[in-house]
């Protein structure tokens, strides 16, 4: 998950392979945390199920699928005469959805490399699109919405979900602030892609409506993370973010432990009797 921001067109440019490179770095740490991932964001991928409504035969389509989780679920949904595209533009990510796909004998999913701003299919090509928690991290999002609203068919539905604004979701800045005072991470800037950038409901409706979608909803969904111990914690968040998985292995092991040591202490705030429970928030949007 990555913070980092832009505004110009050569920041655009400069984000997009950082991104890039981020989520291959990230990918093999979202396959092996995969049950934590959907202990935390299960409430977020049920929602879209429920509001996608898909029905046995129909075409799907997910955007910024990662590993997978959402989409290989939709496609026990539209059976063995549908059809699910699992879309990333990292082939680490889809690689690692193609085993799970696998792992689930479903002989009704396809894996395809796809920029979410420039969606490289036909016109009116499918029922229903999924977007799990990507579109707040695309340069140009009205553009993607644009292509989205381009190739569902007429009485589509697009479902997904962005994170929340920061102040509900505080387990994010617990890990942010210390890794920013502590290590050399590009800082954020405002104005561009970032966790938080959609995690306002005008601003949402505003741009689907721009892009021509009606019937929208946009819902907030309660998320919770989660872990026994600090070990646990560590483990997955260090995995998950692309940033941090690729600088930790360039640190000597005392400024490893220091870091890992302040991260303990900002995480204090979510200790629990069983461990640490961090809360936070996405909102869900439906549109047609």
């Amino acid at each position: 998950m990555h913070r980092t921001e832009t505004t110009s067109h050569g920041d655009a440019d400069e984000y997009r392979r950082r991104s890039y490179r981020n989520w291959q770095s990230a990918a093999a740490g979202w396959e092996r945390e995969r049950e934590a991932l959907q202990s935390a964001l299960g409430p977020l991928t049920d929602w879209m199920l429920d509001r996608l409504a898909a029905e046995p035969g129909q075409t799907l389509l997910e955007l910024g699928a990662g590993t997978g989780e959402t989409g290989l679920l939709a496609a026990r949904l539209v059976g063995p005469a549908g059809h699910v595209i699992l879309t990333d533009r990292s082939t680490a990510m889809l690689e690692a959805a193609g085993r799970r796909a696998a792992e689930l004998e479903l002989a009704n999913v396809e894996l395809r490399v796809l920029d979410m701003e420039a969606i490289d299919l036909p016109d009116a090509a499918v029922d229903g699109v999924l977007c799990r928690l990507a579109l707040m991290l695309l340069p140009d999002t009205a553009v993607a919405l644009a292509g989205i609203r381009r190739v569902l068919r007429p009485g589509g539905r697009l479902v997904a979900t962005v994170w929340d604004a920061v102040e509900r979701n505080p387990w994010a800045p617990a890990l942010w602030e210390v890794i920013e005072g502590l290590t050399p991470l590009p800082p954020a800037r405002p104005g561009g892609p970032g966790m938080f950038s959609l995690g306002d409901e005008g601003r949402l409706e505003t741009l689907l409506s721009g892009a021509g979608f009606g019937e929208i909803a946009v819902e907030p969904i309660a998320v919770e993370w989660r872990y026994p111990d600090f070990e646990s914690y560590w483990r997955t968040q260090s995995s998950l973010n692309g940033s941090l998985s690729q600088l930790l292995p360039t640190l000597p092991q005392e400024e490893r432990d220091r870091l890992a040591g302040a991260v303990r202490g900002a995480l204090e705030r979510f200790r629990t009797a069983d461990g640490y429970r961090a809360p936070g928030s996405a909102l869900g949007i439906a549109a047609r």
